[in-house]
């Protein structure tokens, strides 16, 4: 946008927030609730930019007048003014007005309990676009009342078991309001429920979410007394959802963990990696075949995650888990043979990117990254010297030492 643009539009603004819409607002008798309505749409597409280039008393009036009409009556009205504010809470600005974000998260839990579905629809969007907000500047929650936390998982949780349109936001909420508050955990069982149970959209989104929980390095799963519930629920999407972009997702927040001991101990370790081997053989077994454009990208996402946990196991987990590759070690080592083709030709650093996952790779430095992809390599050997498939053993081999 050019400067000449950008005082256009600054111009256009301010005569629409000092007279069309106040004049409309307070017209004798009031105006259609469709009217006010589509003045919340207007505000909401006001954009970062111009917000801040408006005076202070207009960027009050643009809160006040959104925060006012979330308070109506009338549904119409009211799930437009949420909408609007889940727009707004987004602004940069935003983070320097910590009142306006706390009155904008007590209206939006007041709304998520409206009868009214559109309400609560649009209410559970605006709490994700909060939530996503409160998880990038973490600095708001010491400004935050714990009543008023305590409030926000509460009501996530709450619409993460709503009705099937309000679910899906409710669990993007519930991710992003874990990932900001480690030591909040009373809401996973409500995460696994719609990881296990939920419509595929909101299965999906769970699955999204526990990747939020589990990158956070200060989330203490590895402490918690509930990790192997969320795992198991997880590897079960993994080898049971007839949705294989769920299969993904769920694949993806397995290997996001980036320390061994966020695994638990070998038996739980053991399980995922059991229960990966079995989700790539039943990756092969197709029942409906829209997902068949979906088959390529679920197995190379659950060979990622095989490499991924090969990056990590101790020589006490890979004792176990020779046993049990035995079983499955045809198609093991052809996945393997196939990533290892596809990095063949590629440098170091993006070579050993690929291998461990570009997701988990994005974490790590070039040294870290290497010291895993030799570890990798390394029990890869191991595994293989075990395998039934003699010509199989071969082929890994020669494609290790490339």
């Amino acid at each position: 946008m050019s400067a000449y643009d950008g005082v256009e539009c600054v111009s256009y603004w301010k005569t629409l927030l000092t007279g069309s819409i106040p004049q409309y607002l307070n017209a004798k008798p009031s105006k259609p609730s469709k009217g006010r309505a589509a003045i919340c749409d207007l505000l909401s597409n006001i954009g970062t930019d111009i917000f801040l280039l408006l005076k202070v008393s207009e960027q009050i009036f643009v809160k006040t007048i959104l925060i006012g009409l979330a308070s109506s009556e009338e549904p119409v009205v009211v799930a437009a003014a949420i909408r609007g504010l889940g727009v707004i809470i987004d602004y940069e600005s935003m983070k320097e007005d910590v009142l306006f974000v706390i009155d904008v998260a007590r209206i939006i839990i007041l709304q998520l309990c409206s009868h009214s579905v559109n309400v609560r629809l649009k209410a559970a969007w605006s709490l994700a676009n909060l939530c996503d907000f409160i998880s990038k500047n973490n600095f708001l929650l010491s400004e935050f009342p714990e009543a008023l936390v305590q409030d926000l998982l509460k009501y996530s949780t709450q619409a993460s078991l709503d009705n099937e349109k309000v679910s899906c936001n409710g669990v993007r909420a519930l991710g992003n309001i874990l990932n900001a508050l480690p030591k909040k955990i009373y809401a996973i069982d409500a995460l696994v429920k719609n990881i296990i149970s939920a419509p595929m959209k909101t299965r999906w989104n769970a699955c999204y979410a526990c990747r939020y929980i589990f990158v956070n390095k200060d989330f203490p799963i590895e402490f918690s007394d509930w990790n192997g519930k969320l795992f198991k629920a997880l590897l079960e999407e993994l080898n049971e959802c007839k949705n294989f972009k769920v299969r993904i997702s769920a694949a993806c927040a397995l290997a996001s963990l980036s320390l061994r001991r966020s695994y638990g101990d070998c038996q739980l370790f053991l399980l995922v990696w059991r229960e990966a081997l079995v989700g790539l053989e039943k990756s092969e077994d197709l029942t409906d075949f829209t997902e068949f454009r979906h088959k390529d990208s679920l197995q190379f996402k659950i060979t990622l995650l095989l490499f991924h946990l090969l990056s990590l196991a101790t020589s006490e987990d890979l004792k176990l888990m020779c046993l049990e590759t035995k079983k499955h070690d045809t198609i093991f080592m052809t996945h393997c043979l196939r990533i290892l083709a596809i990095v063949d030709e590629i440098d170091n650093q993006d070579q050993n990117a690929i291998i461990l996952g570009s997701f988990l790779a994005d974490e790590k430095n070039k040294e870290e990254l290497e010291q895993c992809c030799i570890k990798m390599r390394s029990n890869l050997k191991d595994l293989v010297k075990n395998s039934n498939n003699a010509k199989t053993i071969d082929l890994v081999k020669m494609a290790l030492l490339e």
